[in-house]
């Protein structure tokens, strides 16, 4: 509790320890991964998609066309192999973020 008279610290306090701490920024790590995500989603993928389909196949959105997508003017592959490909981007999402909680003091 605070001495009567004196000014409570201001409201966007932070201990002096963590000034420099780089795990402080994380609201702008997340802001700008949602906005890469969006922007690879609606722009990115249909933009690849309209240059090369048999490259959009192998993409994330192209991979989940494949569960059930039927078409006579490409060459699709199996559903299984969307499935094959979109467990190879969880699985390297899984290690990623596997190694940065590993490298990055918790406590």
């Amino acid at each position: 509790m605070t001495q009567p008279g004196t000014p409570s610290p201001p409201l966007s306090f932070r201990p002096a320890g963590r000034r420099n701490d780089p795990s402080s920024d994380d609201a702008g790590n997340a802001a700008l991964a949602a906005c890469v995500i969006v922007l690879w989603s609606y722009a990115a993928e249909p933009f690849i998609s309209t240059l090369s389909y048999s490259v959009y196949i192998y993409l994330p959105g192209g991979a989940r066309e494949l569960a059930g997508h039927v078409s006579a003017h490409h060459y699709i592959p199996p559903p299984l192999a969307g499935g094959l490909i979109l467990a190879g981007y969880a699985l390297a999402a899984a290690l990623a973020a596997a190694l940065t909680f590993t490298r990055r003091d918790l406590a």
